[in-house]
This record gives C-alpha cells, structure tokens and sequence, in this order.
C-alpha cells in the first residue's frame, strides 16, 4: 500500500506547507463514518483552477477530461455523492475545469455536481462596478442556470437545483460610491429574477 492510488499526480511532491504528496489513501468509504441509515449526501469541494499560471504546478490541468475523470471515480471510490465546484464566471479559467466536471458526472448514476459561485465571478467576470453587486450576480445565476441546470446531473434538493457562493459578503465598495447597498448582494431580488428557483 504504497502507491499512489489517488487522482493527485504522482509528479507533485510533498511541500513545506504541509501538502503532502500522492499517496495510499484509504478507500474506506466516507459514509461509514456516519450514523448507521444516514441519507446524508457527500459532496467534495472542487477548484477547477488547477494548470492556471495563476496557481502553482500540482502536475495536471482542470481542463483535462481526463483528469476529471480520474477525479471523478476517486471520489466514487471513497463514497462521495459529488462535487460542488467553484465558478468564477462565464469568461474563466475556471468555466471549462466546471463544465467538464459536470459532463463527466453524467456518466456516472448518482454522482452530482452544483456550482459555487465565487465573489470572484463578481468582480472579475460581470458588469461590476458599473452595476451593483445585486445586478452581477442576477446576471452571472442566469448564466449558471443556462449552462448547468438542465443537466441530469447537477445537484438538486426537493427538485431545486443547488447553488452556493463564496465570499459575497466580502465585497468591496467601488470607488466613487457612497450607498453601501452597492456592495451587497440582495439575495431576495436575486431569488426572485433568476430562473429555475435555485436552492441559493
């Protein structure tokens, strides 16, 4: 039991940080660690931001079918339900790692996946600041709606499909701007306007 039997590259080493490098890992299914008769669902969270020259050299590319695919039946194998997957909009780096996630989870019965959207997406991929935060976000969800919801396999709850953000509470007032409404996100408009009634 010494070989990697991860989807991490074998080429990626062991760093100072504590980031350990590919290994034997135990395929002990994570939901026997839960009660006896759970029926919580498992998600992993992934960063398709990996062969960015952004982002260090961990020794593969998000955008590699195959590597999702690799990643996809490693965490099948360790009794994960799917992937919630960081989206930093429509235009990033990020867009084509999320869509392959997506795709290769269709092949897959039982495996799902939704989507993060990042405060990233708000301030690097809409018409933020010229628009509010609100606007940005109404128009990236409508995008998130097109391009994901109506696949078999995007993650749903009582029919609902499932979406998650990250950080928009972090968001910046835009120079020149005096109303602190600019920066928040009004989570009630967005629910109203965006289609498909996420579950947010």
């Amino acid at each position: 039991e010494t070989v990697n039997n991860t989807s991490a590259a074998a080429s990626f080493l062991a760093q100072a940080n504590g980031n350990s490098a590919g290994a034997n890992t135990s395929k002990v299914p994570i939901r026997s660690l839960l009660y006896a008769g759970s029926t919580t669902r498992l998600f992993a969270h992934v960063e398709p931001w990996w062969g960015s020259s952004k982002h260090i050299d961990i020794g593969y590319s998000s955008q590699d079918p195959s590597q999702v695919h690799r990643q996809v039946v490693d965490m099948i194998s360790r009794g994960l339900d799917g992937a919630a997957v960081d989206w930093y909009g429509p235009d990033s780096y990020e867009a084509l790692g999320a869509k392959l996630l997506l795709t290769e989870a269709e092949s897959h019965a039982g495996f799902s996946v939704f989507v993060e959207i990042d405060k990233g997406a708000i301030e690097w991929d809409s018409c933020y600041p010229a628009c509010n935060a609100t606007t940005a976000a109404i128009s990236l969800i409508t995008r998130v709606a097109g391009d994901f919801f109506s696949s078999p396999a995007y993650a749903r709850m009582n029919g609902r499909p499932l979406l998650r953000e990250f950080g928009m509470e972090t968001l910046s007032m835009p120079s020149g701007q005096t109303d602190s409404s600019w920066n928040a996100v009004d989570w009630s408009a967005v629910q109203a306007q965006v289609p498909g009634n996420p579950l947010i």
